[in-house]
């Protein structure tokens, strides 16, 4: 069987560890010293869907990012080029944290985080796994780290795994379980792109400090961080769509938005016309 491996590309973490010349000894010198990641083999769910997770552990002080990071975080990206029996793979985002620093807003996790991952198989055997993972790590600087993983994921595992099962739990709320009755978007023009507006129903969330984030589905249009305001239960996110061309074609049906607490999280899918 293929022994579950991990490895940092050489020249990544040459230029992490010079990065870190400079600083105190007890400063983590190596990639391996400030982020490890493994892949956790899961389990087969069905004929055609195998579930299984990426583990990433960091250095105190060190923080990882979300599917959408802020406008000063590196978006995590997935490769599944090279593996065998795999015609599909998604990452099932647990809920993230919002961090501030020099002014800025970014998303993600820090500590240590079990990112889900349902596999589509193009067949009901066993799986080979080559995988290449590009994330942002950040503490005082921020880098992209490239690691390549590979493993064996047998059709007869059929016992789940804890850690997977506590991180699918931590996932965000629907709308319909966190009781939305409505959502509607409107736009305007302006230069260079369009103004958003996201009108949402929505009961008041547990925690403090309620943010938004919204999501085109494009990953060239750039969105600004959005502005919230709650009125009872009508929150509205307001923010700026700006595509790397002149044009982009804007869909309601693709707009995500994404309303985070210090407790909770609630993903909403579309929006109607407003």
């Amino acid at each position: 069987m293929k022994q579950l491996s991990a490895l940092v590309l050489g020249s990544l973490t040459m230029a992490l560890a010079s990065t870190f010349a400079g600083h105190a000894q007890s400063t983590p010198r190596m990639a391996d010293e400030v982020v490890q990641v493994s892949l956790i083999p899961g389990w087969r769910q069905s004929e055609d869907l195998h579930i299984t997770a990426l583990r990433i552990v960091l250095a105190p002080g060190w923080k990882t990012y979300w599917r959408a990071p802020g406008d000063s975080g590196i978006p995590t990206q997935l490769s599944w080029r090279g593996s065998q029996n795999v015609a599909a793979a998604q990452i099932q985002w647990p809920r993230p944290e919002i961090f501030h620093s020099f002014g800025m807003r970014s998303i993600g996790y820090r500590g240590e985080v079990v990112l889900p991952i349902m596999i589509r198989t193009k067949n009901p055997g066993d799986i080979s796994a080559e995988a290449k993972i590009t994330l942002g790590v950040c503490q005082e600087i921020c880098m992209p780290l490239s690691f390549r993983l590979s493993a064996d994921l047998p059709r007869a595992v059929t016992r789940t795994n804890t850690d997977i099962s506590a991180a699918l739990k931590a996932r965000p709320l629907t709308a319909k379980e966190a009781g939305v009755t409505g959502t509607s978007c409107s736009i305007a023009p302006r230069d260079r792109g369009l103004d958003l507006s996201v009108a949402m129903t929505i009961p008041r969330l547990p925690g403090r400090d309620e943010v938004a984030v919204i999501e085109t589905g494009d990953s060239s249009v750039w969105v600004s961080e959005p502005r919230l305001r709650r009125s009872g239960n009508t929150v509205v996110a307001d923010a700026q769509l700006i595509p790397q061309d002149q044009a982009f074609a804007f869909s309601r049906s693709d707009i995500r938005v994404t309303l985070l607490t210090s407790e909770t999280a609630v993903e909403i899918q579309g929006c109607s016309g407003g």
